[in-house]
């Protein structure tokens, strides 16, 4: 299968789907990994249905997949995704970081969230909007792992991940104000859960101006 990713995108397509499908039939969760260096290969090409067809089918396998494969061959396979020079590779990492965080060593949660922070700051406006899309996915997961320290002064949250939202939402380059909404709202849920209304709204109207108004 890995040496299909010049074949016709109907073709790639069909094998994107189907991937997800085939973890019975490759003796389930703990031979699962048999399936990533074909996704890897579907996650890189140019074209966007067979990208998000390949990530749909990566979520199936990297959630069959015992804690010590995924943290091994699954993460690996991020940081490889990350680090790759052609933009598609990085655009398809920036959402499956997110969603993998939570299920990361310590270690590796440090890295991804550094290599999720450059994403967000990408040269190419494309990876940077689907950073910017999948922020309130992180900032959830961050929470989730981390806890409410996360949110303190000097936590994840705090530190990291708010001026980065400030950054994508005073960017000249176009990053969607839909996508831009989408993050304010799952960062106020989060924030909602831990601190008062006031410092939430606070929080609120700051990002309301960077959008609208600076």
């Amino acid at each position: 299968m890995t040496d299909g990713v010049d074949d016709e995108d109907e073709v790639l397509l069909a094998l994107a789907n189907s991937l997800g499908k085939m973890i019975p039939l490759v003796g389930g969760g703990s031979h699962a990994q048999s399936l990533l260096p074909p996704i890897e290969l579907l996650l890189t090409v140019e074209e966007n249905t067979v990208r998000d067809a390949a990530t749909a089918s990566a979520s199936l396998i990297a959630s069959a997949l015992p804690d010590e494969i995924f943290q091994d061959k699954y993460a690996s396979m991020l940081t490889r995704l990350a680090r790759k020079e052609w933009f598609t590779a990085r655009i398809s990492s920036a959402g499956l970081i997110a969603n993998a965080y939570p299920r990361l060593t310590q270690t590796q949660q440090d890295e991804h969230l550094k290599l999720f922070a450059e994403l967000c700051q990408d040269d190419t406006p494309m990876v940077r909007r689907v950073a910017a899309q999948n922020l309130g996915i992180m900032v959830e997961n961050v929470v989730q792992a981390a806890g409410r320290s996360s949110l303190e002064e000097g936590g994840v949250v705090t530190k990291i991940l708010i001026p980065l939202y400030e950054t994508l939402s005073s960017n000249e380059q176009p990053v969607s104000l839909i996508s831009i909404s989408i993050i304010m709202m799952c960062i106020a849920a989060v924030l909602s859960l831990y601190i008062s209304m006031y410092i939430l709204c606070i929080h609120i109207i700051y990002i309301y101006l960077y959008i609208y108004i600076l």
